[in-house]
């Protein structure tokens, strides 16, 4: 039984992998989603690493909770010039929503470690601010995840 529980994991997620969002070889995001079918419109969120990592090391720790509370995650492969990289990845990953069943105005943004700039980066792009009532219905999946992970109390 317990050789089956990695295959169980693994059913409970789809990914498409490596797709170019620029032109750099570098500039690769993956789409991580449930591989249950969406009902409706989905909270996509944009997972950008630190500068000593990369997209693969935000994996297990960031994207699958996301995907488990119902995201859509963009994992982000960035060059370490990243600030212009993750703007881009943000422009794809809103003009591709309907693609993926996101709601584009239930889009956020969570990094590691470095990362952080690059986050306030995005954040501060008129494109990608929203208004507060639409934060208000992400909060509590936001809260819950990081009480979860007791990143917060």
């Amino acid at each position: 039984m317990l050789l089956l529980a990695p295959f169980a994991l693994a059913l409970d997620y789809q990914i498409n992998a490596n797709i170019h969002y620029d032109k750099y070889p570098e500039t690769v995001l993956d789409i991580v989603q449930s591989s249950a079918p969406a009902l409706g419109d989905r909270p996509g969120v944009i997972v950008i690493h630190g500068g000593q990592s990369d997209k693969e090391m935000m994996f297990d720790p960031y994207c699958l909770p996301f995907v488990r509370h119902g995201f859509v995650v963009a994992n982000v492969e960035h060059r370490l010039a990243a600030v212009d990289d993750v703007l881009q990845a943000a422009k794809w990953f809103r003009e591709h929503a309907a693609q993926y069943k996101v709601d584009p105005k239930r889009i956020i943004v969570a990094r590691a470690s470095e990362g952080g700039q690059l986050v306030l980066m995005v954040g501060e792009t008129a494109a990608f601010k929203i208004a507060p009532e639409q934060l208000d219905e992400l909060w509590p999946q936001i809260f819950q995840w990081l009480k979860k992970h007791k990143i917060t109390s």
